[in-house]
């Protein structure tokens, strides 16, 4: 009874070792390790957008940007909680097996399937090259790796976001090798992967920029899709002759319809808060529209107001409104720092 009582117990002692060692040479598969943010990724922009928001946990209504709204409604909020983990474990560098065409966003992961998602309205990034047309990117490392390389590409001439995303769609326009991740004091958590790289002549307007991080202590790699407004590089004579700058200051987004009758007001204000300006536009039937209402309501605002001007820079930098519910952004005049804004929507 003793002998076997013994052998129970050193059989149960090796099962727990065993366990234990297991757990001790499986590699961190569960640990997360970053996304790409400037120019933020979709991943990344969706995640920022807050999950529960977009999931309307808070009062049934959810509000985002409307391709995240139906990320969390197809696949739930989980993936924008794993935003660090776009990426395949078995890439080892053959990144057009493992991401097929259709699914490059996704990394071929039905989890991240809704980055796939082919729409007009995915939410873009401004990307302003310097004079010399450099832009350097920025890879937010949760959970920095050692780097093989970073590899980035851009979308053909022609290419639309309502298209599929394949490879041949894409150009590759630079490679970074050894990269080192950074600290950022102002952060509280992960390093940062810096790259200033060359931008691709000619590819100016709406893109998508793909990239791919590979990792060299592990066939592990990472995707990520940013979409974005790409400008021509502007000289350092001509910089200089500027005497305003407009710097993004907020989105002007649309959840819904609005019936007709609707009054918006776009509400400006100075630095301390005081009223400065009411800027207003009566909707009908037709403008009363989610993707017709900010456009309106941007139109009267670029004609009357020094202060603020809404929609999105064009590649000859003006600032142009867009009939799009998620896509015009609000610019303040450098004249004007300080200055806040507020939109009103009075329904009848």
């Amino acid at each position: 009874m003793q002998s076997s009582q013994r052998t129970h117990r050193t059989s149960r002692l090796a099962v727990a070792a065993s366990l234990i060692a297991g757990l001790a040479l499986a590699p961190a598969a569960a640990l997360a390790h970053g996304a790409m943010e400037v120019p933020l990724s979709r991943i990344y922009l969706c995640y920022k957008e807050d999950p529960q928001k977009l999931k309307g946990s808070y009062d049934g209504v959810p509000t985002g940007a409307p391709p995240c709204i139906d990320l969390v409604k197809t696949s739930g909020t989980q993936p924008l909680y794993d935003w660090t983990e776009v990426n395949r474990f078995d890439a080892d560098g053959q990144h057009k097996k493992v991401a097929k065409d259709g699914q490059l966003c996704s990394a071929g992961r039905e989890k991240y399937v809704g980055l796939d998602q082919r729409r007009a309205d995915w939410p873009t990034t401004r990307v302003s090259p310097d004079a010399n047309g450099k832009f350097t990117f920025r890879f937010h490392a949760t959970t920095p790796h050692a780097v093989k390389y970073f590899r980035f590409y851009v979308t053909r001439d022609g290419w639309k976001p309502t298209d599929e995303l394949r490879w041949r769609d894409l150009e590759l326009f630079a490679t970074m090798k050894n990269v080192e991740a950074e600290s950022d004091p102002s952060q509280s958590y992960g390093q940062y992967y810096n790259m200033t790289v060359k931008m691709p002549e000619g590819k100016t307007g709406r893109r998508l920029i793909f990239a791919v991080w590979q990792r060299s202590d592990s066939p592990e790699a990472f995707y990520s899709c940013s979409d974005v407004r790409i400008q021509s590089p502007k000289s350092a004579t001509a910089a200089a002759a500027d005497a305003v700058t407009w710097d993004e200051a907020g989105r002007a987004v649309a959840r819904n319809d609005l019936p007709a009758g609707t009054t918006v007001t776009f509400r400006v204000f100075d630095a301390k808060g005081g009223d400065v300006d009411q800027i207003k536009v009566k909707l009908t039937g037709e403008t009363g529209a989610a993707t017709l209402w900010p456009f309106a309501l941007a139109s009267k605002v670029n004609d009357v107001s020094d202060a603020f001007q809404i929609g999105v820079e064009t590649d000859d930098e003006d600032i142009a409104p867009e009939k799009s519910a998620s896509e015009n952004r609000v610019w303040r005049s450098s004249d004007f720092d300080g200055y806040s804004y507020a939109i009103d929507v009075d329904t009848p």
